[in-house]
C-alpha cells in the first residue's frame, strides 16, 4: 500500500534520482515496481528517473505520480522527458 506523501515543507526524506543503466524498454518495465518503491521512500513520494532515450521512459512511465518531473530547459540533444532529471545534476555545486 503506497504511503501518502508529506508536504515538501515537512518532508525530511531525501530527494532521489534513479539512474537506469540498461537501454531497453523491457528493462524499464521490469524495474518499475522497484523504482516505485524507491520513490515511496523519497521526498514527496517521488523520484527522478534518468534513462536513455531508447527506453522511452516518458511514454511508458511519464504519467506515473511517483515520477519527479524536471521542468527546466532541455538538456542534451533530446527534447523529451527521458532526460528530464539530468538538469538537476549538471549544474555546478555551490560551495
Amino acid at each position: 500500500m503506497p504511503t501518502t506523501p508529506l508536504p515538501a515543507t515537512v518532508d525530511s526524506r531525501p530527494r532521489t534520482a534513479v539512474l537506469m543503466q540498461w537501454v531497453g524498454m523491457g528493462d524499464l518495465v521490469w524495474h518499475v515496481p522497484y523504482f516505485r518503491r524507491v520513490a515511496e521512500t523519497s521526498r514527496g513520494g517521488q523520484a527522478a528517473l534518468i534513462a536513455s532515450p531508447t527506453v522511452f521512459a516518458n511514454q511508458l512511465v511519464g504519467h506515473e505520480p511517483w515520477i519527479e518531473r524536471y521542468n527546466g530547459p532541455a538538456v542534451g540533444p533530446y527534447e523529451d522527458a527521458t532526460s528530464f532529471a539530468i538538469g538537476h545534476f549538471s549544474k555546478p555545486l555551490s560551495r
